[in-house]
């Protein structure tokens, strides 16, 4: 990262060096928990960066919604989705509450210690990466963590 490099993280990178804070600010945060492995809809929030581009508005996934804290401050969030609508009967009562309200955060990127770094939530079953809509955000995301891709205007 501090030579210009970039990472990409996938799913549960966000729940590996739990007690390195150097980590955590580089992946953008520490993975907390998860309500049950269910469908829920994803919003693109950001369509200008090259794993978004292209990609539908909304579409429907199956997958465990990863909840963060810790977040970067500086992290640009790509993919969000309403976390209201989870069946998650411990919401209420644990992390993270009504913190986002109906936008928590499955994607994002930012530059820090002088790197890229870019991370998706989703990708917890084998056939996900057979997905056109989840390998666009792989290729996208790795590419521009590499420096190869530029965000649109």
């Amino acid at each position: 990262m501090r030579g210009g490099g970039g990472i990409v993280g996938i799913h549960s990178a966000t729940g590996s060096e739990r007690n390195w804070p150097w980590f955590q600010a580089v992946m953008g945060g520490k993975f907390v928990r998860h309500p049950k492995l269910q469908k829920f809809t994803v919003r693109v929030k950001d369509a200008k960066h090259p794993a978004t581009k292209g990609a539908p508005a909304t579409f429907e996934w199956e997958d465990e919604c990863y909840y963060t804290e810790n977040l970067n401050p500086d992290l640009k969030v790509l993919l969000v989705t309403d976390p209201t609508k989870l069946d998650d009967p411990k919401r209420a009562t644990e992390y993270p509450g009504d913190k986002f309200g109906d936008s928590v955060p499955l994607s994002w990127y930012h530059e820090y210690d002088g790197g890229r770094e870019y991370y998706i939530a989703l990708g917890h079953k084998d056939e996900h990466y057979s997905m056109p809509v989840f390998r666009q955000q792989l290729r996208g995301g790795i590419l521009w963590a590499m420096g190869l891709e530029k965000i649109g205007k």
